[in-house]
């Protein structure tokens, strides 16, 4: 399910699977950077840390995580919620799926692709005169 974020405050996005794999403790970050549970959420595949309580522990945080072995954007990136109150942001992580078309497609819960398409050459577009 898509986690809701506000605006206004930054918030840092951590793929869970890398957070896991640094050794990340939720109790060492909610104390290090004072955190309520709603300032960190796990779903579906990602951390989301923040809003943050003051934009001054942004670069303190990314330093942390980066000091931890994650790499910024490829396991981690932040938002700086600066963008406009009557604005809704989700997000979610994108999980790679191989297969499902075809099985969504076997299931019949996709519409079947016709077969008996014309195929379109360039050629054709081409006019003679003499």
């Amino acid at each position: 399910m898509p986690i809701s974020l506000g605006y206004g405050r930054p918030v840092i996005l951590i793929r869970q699977g890398a957070f896991e794999r640094a050794g990340l403790v939720r109790s060492a970050i909610d104390a290090r950077y004072n955190l309520t549970d709603e300032e960190f959420r796990v779903e579906d595949g990602l951390v989301t840390i923040g809003p943050l309580p003051s934009e001054d522990l942004l670069p303190e945080l990314i330093e942390d995580l980066e000091a931890s072995g994650l790499v910024y954007f490829e396991d981690f990136f932040d938002l700086s919620g600066n963008w406009p109150e009557w604005l809704s942001i989700y997000v979610r992580a994108r999980h790679p799926r191989q297969g499902v078309l075809r099985s969504r497609f076997s299931r019949g819960l996709l519409p079947s692709v016709p077969t008996d398409r014309r195929r379109f050459h360039p050629a054709s577009l081409l006019q003679c005169s003499a």
